[in-house]
């Protein structure tokens, strides 16, 4: 078969990131340029003629070659591969040939490789102890308009997600870049877990896809594609890695964390929550697996007590969202709740050997405002924004002029409206937190965000605006601002 797969698209890999997969051809391209592989033992006497480009160089073979530049060292006793490398040093001292080709060393031979375009095909002569082989040149008419197909295939949908064609390189290869190509959006968590009473239970979100690919060459004209050959299945989870990122999204484990709680020196720290907040853990299972989930509770006095969460639970491959925050896990469960002061708990999967840290913040403000976003990392995750807010009400409409009357009523006026929507605009503050996770917090002005309403157990979709402020150099405290408004404006402000 012509095509090859050459390098696999990344997997799992983040719906965001550059993600590769190379695909080369044996076929001659219009774009390989042509050349001479040569191998063989030659004797003394033994010629080799080669024509390229309107020019012919005229070669032999001797025991001990003169200074004409136009005779090579004769085998005496080597190996194929031990020649190669003598034949290799004798094409570099013959000016005609160095100058016109790249001379590389092959495992089957010496490779010569015109650096310009040829002119017209390429042709060799040569004694019965040499093999010439020629590529490219007039090879590339057998193949016109040759190019590689690629069609895109998403779970199980029999129809192409897409049609793609990629033209080779000087080196017989072409580059698929399959990031933003899936529509993937992340799934929202369970409303059920949230409120007062929130219920616990495993969820499988919208956000993930399995896809594969076919591929094939194709030429002529108009181009047709060979068989098609059907590659393995890959995974993609919606989001996007930093920049200035030291880490790439997916590992090597069976389970991959959908958050993102390191530091700008890639150290591990713990995520501030108050009890009140809802939180979310998603993760990426790639093959199918069970565990309980449980919560250690740690008191001020050093001691820790351990509170099973969830029985046993099956985690199919894919993408999986469990809550974690302190009232959805129930940790005022554990023993000694009630007697101790509780400063930080560990929720975890046993089983698999996942876990993640939070640091109880004080009880909550009166004024405490929860918002979720996605976090670029695959999850949706909360911040609890505990400052003193302030907020304003706009609206915005378009007006017309009525054409008066004879008899002209005022209580129509002369200038009516349309478009009316308004909107609230509030302006939140943080509270201090910690300067790793002020800066974690500017992903939120990346994604999709959300107002957290407990009391009605939704979310309200919200826009952030402007610039977050990071951290100063030899700030103690740290905090932020956030501007939003509501994504959905009003048609009319009332509450019912």
């Amino acid at each position: 078969m012509a095509i090859t797969l050459l390098g696999a698209p990344r997997s799992p890999a983040l719906s965001g990131d550059d993600n590769y997969l190379v695909l080369t051809t044996s076929l001659p391209t219009a774009s390989t340029r042509p050349g001479y592989l040569i191998t063989g033992l030659p004797a003394d006497g033994d010629t080799l003629n080669l024509y390229f480009g309107g020019r012919l160089v005229q070669m032999a073979f001797a025991t001990t070659p003169d200074n004409s530049g136009l005779q090579l060292r004769a085998a005496a006793g080597q190996t194929q591969e031990e020649y190669h490398a003598q034949l290799l040093e004798g094409f570099f001292s013959i000016p005609a040939i160095e100058s016109a080709f790249i001379i590389e060393a092959q495992t089957d031979g010496v490779r010569l490789t015109l650096r310009g375009p040829v002119v017209n095909d390429l042709e060799a002569t040569s004694a019965a102890s040499l093999t010439v082989t020629i590529f490219g040149g007039n090879n590339n008419d057998n193949y016109p308009n040759l190019t590689a197909a690629l069609l895109l295939y998403v779970d199980d949908d029999p129809s192409p997600l897409l049609r793609l064609k990629g033209a080779y390189d000087t080196m017989a290869s072409t580059h698929f870049n399959l990031g933003n190509v899936l529509p993937l959006e992340l799934g929202l968590p369970l409303t059920a877990s949230l409120g007062s009473s929130p219920t616990y239970a495993a969820h499988t979100p919208e956000g993930w896809a399995e896809y594969y690919f076919r591929y094939a060459d194709q030429y002529g004209r108009p181009a047709q594609p060979e068989k098609l050959t059907k590659s393995p299945t890959y995974d993609m989870v919606a989001g996007g890695s930093a920049g200035s990122s030291l880490y790439r999204w997916g590992g090597s484990g069976n389970l991959q964390m959908c958050h993102a709680y390191f530091d700008e020196a890639g150290q591990y720290f713990a995520k501030p929550v108050s009890y009140e907040q809802p939180d979310w853990i998603y993760f990426f299972v790639k093959v199918a697996t069970s565990s309980t989930v449980s919560v250690e509770v740690f008191f001020n006095d050093g001691t820790s007590e351990t509170r099973t969460v969830l029985a046993s639970t099956s985690f199919a491959k894919g993408l999986h969202c469990l809550p974690s925050g302190g009232r959805q896990c129930g940790i005022e469960q554990v023993p000694n709740y009630a007697n101790k002061e509780a400063v930080r708990y560990v929720w975890s999967l046993p089983s698999i050997g996942f876990n993640l840290t939070y640091d109880l913040l004080p009880d909550c403000h009166p004024w405490e405002q929860v918002i979720a976003y996605e976090n670029g990392a695959g999850g949706i995750e909360t911040v609890a924004m505990r400052g003193k807010s302030e907020g304003n009400y706009r609206a915005t409409k378009q007006d017309f002029r009525r054409a008066r009357t004879r008899v002209q009523s005022v209580d129509k006026g002369a200038v009516g409206y349309y478009n009316v929507e308004g909107g609230e605009e509030r302006r939140l503050r943080s509270g201090y937190y910690s300067e790793a996770y002020i800066t974690h917090l500017r992903q939120v002005l990346l994604g999709r965000t959300w107002l957290v309403d407990q009391q009605f157990k939704r979310f309200i979709a919200i826009n952030i605006n402007g610039t977050l402020n990071l951290p100063k150099d030899d700030d103690d405290l740290h905090a932020l601002e956030l501007t939003f408004t509501y994504a959905t404006p009003d048609r009319g402000a009332h509450y019912l």
